[in-house]
């Protein structure tokens, strides 16, 4: 009976929108859940800056300005969860963004007013090169780096400045590892202050002279500095903002601070590539129920299309092929989409044109045809023999954290984001699944990029059913050490993983039309063995050599 029309109606004037100013009671209590953080006020204070290379404006040849698409895709994590984003790029040019900036640049609104890649850049040329006051964005030029990131820490008058933060946290890949299993934090002291600092590189890692910058700033201001490590794949640094915000959100956040703290913030002792085995990447299925009466076509040119499809299935420096993603309008027209069908898609033009491609693909479904097309697939493909599904409701109580992570190939993970929540609805769409679970991942905007990471980390099928087993039928690992010991026993055999190696060029190729598929028996790899050949023919001896190449099968000449 609530009108739910209005997604992101008109902020106040005011530099942090108040509930009020919500005309639903579906999108009041979104954003109440967004501004509060955690439960118990863990993310209250927290912004985010961002040291960036290059310049943030475009003249002449080689400019070299920052990447548009990664600034308009990391303003746009930070604003949707009412945090305040500083950029630092190196020519000492500072950008300032608060949450008053949705009232001109505005998730899910009508053209012309929408937060586009296009329109983010518009504005910030517009306040850098024309001079125009735009609220919600702020523009200052320093001396040089330190002072830049001195000014960000501090407030008040020169020579009496005091700090704005308790502690400042670095992301590093070799930082303290943030861990968010059941038994990390239990029994540790709250010792992390909700007023918090956390430094990032814009699309890039840290150099080290910002390193040295921000560590002096934090001596003359006596801040408290450490590093964390969010996870094990290396994320792009929109997605390391949704993932914070996300696991603040239902309550992870905080016991894995607690945790880093308790052991002084240090980080495991380096690990040689060659001798660390790589972790299994099972497969993971979003499926997605667009909202608000949006159609299918309608919302494939949208910009939140295009970061959807970019939290699903891109990381840094890497692709998910091991992902999949559903898109269902409230009519039942969808889609599913892999990675391979997907080129060049950072940039929202070019995602949404290779979206809107893939249009006449759109058939007549509903979410549980959708898990079974999908399902059907991995059988056939991979060792996936049951499959668990996360029904992810906003108005549901959060998960709650695994006590351990779990990598079992034969297991495989389907996340529905509802559009319309309830337990009923949850259960008859995922009748046929071994085990659902019906709870909050956080909010819309964040909550894709958060299901990766904590599948990537193998804790998303513990999450949903705890008696997700390998093959020997025990959970894989326990404790701290979580990822480095699953990888271990992956590499012992205990827990068999996917077959790693990639399908033959022969059967990764569509099935022409009048063929069949032939098995062969000498091959090793079930993924492997399936090759069409034309029907009624038999393989010549050529073709028959080069298919037993193909499928890893000895030859003799």
């Amino acid at each position: 009976s609530q009108p739910l029309k209005c997604a992101w109606p008109v902020f106040p004037s005011s530099a942090q929108p108040s509930a009020a100013a919500f005309s639903c009671v579906r999108c009041r209590r979104i954003h109440l859940h967004m501004r509060s953080g955690s439960g118990n006020g863990a993310g209250a204070g927290r912004e985010y800056l961002m040291l960036c290379r290059g310049r943030p404006h475009w003249e002449g040849f080689q400019h070299k300005a920052c990447r548009g698409d990664a600034l308009a895709r990391i303003t746009y994590a930070g604003l949707a969860a009412g945090r305040q984003l500083h950029f630092v790029f190196e020519d000492c040019t500072m950008v300032h963004c608060t949450p008053s900036l949705l009232v001109h640049w505005k998730p899910w609104g009508k053209p012309g007013e929408e937060a586009s890649e296009a329109r983010f850049l518009q504005m910030l040329e517009d306040v850098i090169r024309r001079g125009v006051e735009l609220k919600g964005m702020e523009i200052k030029v320093g001396k040089r780096l330190g002072c830049c990131i001195e000014d960000i820490m501090s407030e008040g008058p020169v020579g009496g400045r005091a700090r704005r933060f308790e502690r400042v946290v670095l992301l590093r890949e070799s930082g303290s590892p943030l861990l968010f299993e059941s038994t990390i934090g239990a029994g540790c002291a709250r010792s992390v202050g909700p007023s918090m600092l956390v430094v990032l590189g814009g699309v890039r890692d840290l150099a080290e002279h910002e390193d040295v910058a921000v560590a002096d700033a934090c001596t003359r201001l006596g801040i408290e500095q450490s590093s964390l490590a969010l996870g094990h794949v290396a994320e792009l640094t929109s997605k390391c903002i949704k993932m914070l915000e996300a696991a603040a959100s239902v309550n992870f956040l905080q016991p894995a601070l607690d945790h880093c703290a308790a052991i002084g913030w240090k980080a495991p002792p380096p690990v040689q590539e060659d001798d660390e085995p790589a972790l299994p990447r099972l497969p993971l299925h979003l499926i997605y129920e667009i909202r608000n009466g949006i159609s299918l076509a309608d919302f494939v040119s949208r910009p939140e299309a295009a970061i959807l499809v970019v939290d699903t299935f891109r990381g840094s420096h890497m692709n998910y092929d091991h992902f999949a993603l559903t898109l269902l309008d409230g009519v039942g027209q969808s889609f599913t989409l892999h990675n391979r069908v997907f080129g060049i898609i950072l940039r929202q033009a070019d995602c949404l044109s290779a979206l809107q491609s893939h249009l006449r693909r759109a058939k007549l479904s509903h979410v549980r045809g959708a898990l079974s097309q999908e399902m059907e697939r991995l059988t056939s493909r991979s060792p996936v023999q049951r499959l668990v599904v996360l029904y992810a409701d906003e108005s549901a109580p959060p998960i709650r954290r695994a006590a351990a992570p779990a990598f079992n190939p034969r297991v495989a993970v389907a996340v529905v984001f509802a559009a319309r929540g309830s337990e009923m609805a949850a259960r008859n769409l995922c009748r046929g699944s071994s085990r659902y679970l019906r709870a909050s991942v956080g909010p819309l905007s964040s909550g894709p990029a958060f299901v990766a990471m904590l599948h990537n980390e193998g804790l998303l099928a513990p999450i949903v059913d705890p008696t997700c087993a390998c093959a020997t039928g025990a959970i894989c690992v326990a404790g701290p050490a979580s990822v480095a010991a699953a990888a271990a026993a992956v590499a012992a055999g205990a827990c068999p993983p996917p077959a790693a190696r990639p399908r033959s060029p022969v059967a990764r190729r569509p099935r022409p039309p009048g063929c069949t598929v032939r098995t062969h028996p000498a091959s090793r790899d079930p993924l492997q063995r399936h090759v069409a050949v034309p029907r009624g023919r038999p393989l010549g001896p050529r073709q028959e050599a080069a298919e037993r190449i193909l499928l890893g099968v000895p030859t003799t000449v």
